[in-house]
């Protein structure tokens, strides 16, 4: 089991393959139109806008008979990309990302809308949603039109944090930037299977995290929450990472 991993993702190519899964799963897909395919438990989501495909789907999941509470790791999505392709009959590792949900799961002491009192907006953040089960921390000025999302919200009796990566990729929008300038990597399916992506992936969570708990003027009820949530995400490190893999995050 991951402690830090994979949740949703969201992939597309430029080719409409609408034809090709309808009649591979006997079920009619359109044009610019959007439907959905189940398998072991999970949801598959098909939309085909402007001559394209796009599929989008939780990796734990799929493979964790429809359960996202264990999370994909470096394996754990290898076995996602190729069983993709059995599904769809499709070549899944040549698709291009447009979402990625990096996430791990601590235990607190608090709900995660209580954070909202202690952590501060993370740096080219401009807002924060505070919702029923969470807060949700944006780089544009609405939560749907963010690039960058960091969530914290409760999943049954854990705190989930979880770092999104996104673009619209049906209005021509493309994630490669984003993917370079914080995983160091093309935006590919491929490159998912990567150790090097994958451990740059756990330390962007890490950082941005980090980088939301103030290092000045800090008030004394804030303490104790700072130390317990820096101490999970480093307890997490360890348990995901190889030493060798491990640098000094505290």
């Amino acid at each position: 089991m991951y402690i830090y991993g994979y949740d949703t993702l969201r992939a597309y190519q430029y080719e409409d393959y609408s034809q090709i899964l309808s009649d591979r799963f006997e079920q009619e897909f359109k044009r610019n139109k959007s439907g959905k395919i189940t398998y072991n438990s999970a949801e598959i989501h098909l939309s085909f806008p402007n001559g394209m495909t796009i599929v989008s789907f939780s990796i734990p999941k799929l493979l964790f008979n429809g359960c996202n509470i264990e999370l994909a790791g470096i394996n754990e999505t290898l076995e996602a990309v190729g069983l993709m392709a059995e599904i769809l009959g499709i070549d899944f590792s040549k698709f291009h990302n447009s979402r990625l949900d990096i996430t791990t799961n601590i235990k607190s002491s608090i709900r995660a809308s209580a954070y909202v009192k202690h952590l501060k907006n993370p740096p080219y953040f401009k807002g924060c949603n505070l919702k029923k089960k969470g807060i949700y921390y944006h780089t544009a000025a609405e939560l749907k039109d963010s690039a960058r999302v960091l969530s914290l919200y409760d999943k049954e009796d854990l705190l989930r944090i979880e770092a999104r990566l996104f673009s619209k990729a049906e209005l021509g929008q493309s994630a490669n930037y984003l993917f370079k300038r914080h995983l160091k990597h093309e935006a590919l399916v491929s490159e998912l299977t990567k150790e090097s992506f994958y451990v740059n992936s756990v330390y962007y969570l890490n950082d941005l995290v980090q980088s939301a708990i103030p290092k000045c003027k800090i008030k004394a009820e804030s303490i104790g929450v700072y130390e317990e949530l820096r101490s999970s995400l480093d307890s997490n490190l360890r348990y995901t990472l190889p030493d060798n893999l491990l640098r000094n995050v505290c």
